[in-house]
């Protein structure tokens, strides 16, 4: 507030005409010694030009923007601008898009861990090159689901029987370990009580 109120006449004027809707003009006019009539002879006078071509490049810059669903920031907007033949300069592009709040939206990305890697590499798929099952327990498949209750995640694990497609075994807790896999697979032992030999699959996701 002091900087304005120590700027120049048109520094001054702009502060009033941005704020004052909440703060009021004839209060902000006395506040910074200025006349309410050379504050409204300023708001009739054109624009200057700089600033009409701001406003033009900062339409072309928003629909960039939201184009990239809000996820360029001002470099790419500055490449994308370029790209179509419009000459500016980056730290125009910067400026502009500060000015009005266009930041760019960060984006999660997953990056597999290397020791998931490994994982694989270490541990076969035997189900690969394995025929289809002809019966019930030759093959049993098993994975995890994510379920929301309340405002916490839960874990269900299950096991199902690629024959008949059917559930045989489940287990449902808190935390995604070892231990919930291998509450379910007992189960399904317990329900189906077989004496065969059964190859149990599962996607071979690492902890």
């Amino acid at each position: 507030m002091a900087t304005v109120s120590g700027g120049s006449s048109s520094e001054r004027f702009k502060f009033i005409k941005d704020n004052g809707k909440n703060l009021g003009i004839k209060y902000l006019c006395n506040w910074l010694h200025v006349s309410r009539s050379g504050y409204y002879a300023w708001l009739k006078r054109p624009l200057p030009q700089h600033h009409l071509d701001d406003m033009q490049l900062l339409s072309k810059i928003q629909m960039t923007f939201e184009k990239s669903h809000q996820i360029y920031g001002s470099p790419r907007v500055y490449a994308a601008l370029k790209r179509a033949g419009i000459n500016t300069s980056r730290k125009r592009v910067a400026r502009l898009m500060k000015e009005n709040g266009l930041k760019a939206r960060g984006i999660k990305t997953y990056a597999k861990p290397a020791k998931t890697k490994l994982f694989y590499k270490a541990v076969e798929n035997k189900r690969k090159d394995r025929a289809n099952p002809t019966t019930i327990n030759q093959l049993w498949s098993g994975d995890i689901t994510y379920l929301k209750v309340g405002q916490h995640w839960h874990y269900l694990a299950v096991v199902l029987d690629v024959f008949s497609r059917r559930i045989i075994g489940w287990a449902f807790g808190k935390n995604k370990t070892t231990e919930l896999t291998l509450k379910a697979l007992k189960t399904a032992l317990k329900n189906r009580k077989t004496d065969k030999t059964i190859l149990f699959h599962t996607d071979r996701g690492a902890v």
